[in-house]
């Protein structure tokens, strides 16, 4: 006769056990945690807390997502339990076109493992690249790398990207999106007078996706094709996001 299997779930956010007779074993659990959501900017964006091959593998921790009391949001790298986990916010409905805008304090000595997006995203729009704006702040594994890039999917063709330095301190990033074309900037934050803080800057009109139910997504992750993994954590605060029509 065999025996009978009971599984229990341990702990919500940790594996379950299969006991079998006297036997327990250890297995990932298949079922994904409770969904998490937070306010910030007025706002609300769902955290991701299962697996995501962007930039190669990762996993994701509900924990590495939070809003401090000044209602910044807070973005962390870190090792838990002998994993490196990644954090990821998207918003809970699509804004189509128009200004986006986010505050970000001071990345320009992110580590060159670690990878941090700012961008939109559809997955059902796969015949238009996903619909994906980028900007990344990243040395993509490589400390001599510029530290960051504007991007129209698919960033295989070379005219599609714009690759900067990013300077020390407060920036804004944004881009306008409108039929046929998107403009990216990065500025200093209270460039004075207005313009004298930008960064970089750079129009596209070719292969703009058209609008649909991409979502505004920020990402900060551990690039799987660098050499070695961050030498500690990497925290990313976002003071702000805004979005104009």
């Amino acid at each position: 006769m065999k025996s009978p299997v009971w599984v229990f779930e341990m702990v919500r956010s940790g594996p379950a056990v299969i006991v079998v007779g006297s036997d327990a074993v250890l297995f990932d659990a298949l079922i994904s945690p409770p969904p998490k959501t937070i306010a910030f900017s007025g706002y609300e964006w769902l955290v991701r807390q299962t697996q995501n091959d962007r930039h190669g593998m990762n996993d994701y921790d509900g924990r590495n997502v939070w809003v401090d009391g000044q209602g910044h949001l807070h973005l962390l790298l870190t090792e838990r339990d002998g994993r490196w986990t990644s954090a990821d916010v998207r918003l809970t409905r699509s804004l189509g076109y128009g200004t986006y805008s986010f505050d970000v304090r001071d990345t320009s000595q992110i580590d060159p493992s670690a990878a941090f997006s700012m961008y939109t995203f559809d997955p059902l729009g796969s015949d238009q690249n996903f619909r994906e704006l980028t900007m990344d702040v990243s040395r993509w594994g490589e400390p001599g790398n510029m530290n960051g890039q504007f991007v129209v999917q698919p960033e295989t063709v070379p005219a599609n990207v714009l690759r900067f330095e990013i300077p020390a301190g407060l920036v804004t990033y944004s881009f306008r999106w409108e039929p046929g074309r998107v403009l990216f900037k990065a500025a200093r934050k209270g460039g004075t007078p207005p313009g004298d803080g930008v960064v970089a800057e750079r129009l596209f009109t070719a292969r703009v996706p058209t609008a649909g139910a991409e979502r505004p997504q920020l990402t900060l992750l551990y690039d799987r094709s660098a050499a070695r993994p961050p030498s500690k954590a990497v925290e990313v605060v976002v003071e702000k996001f805004a979005f104009l029509p």
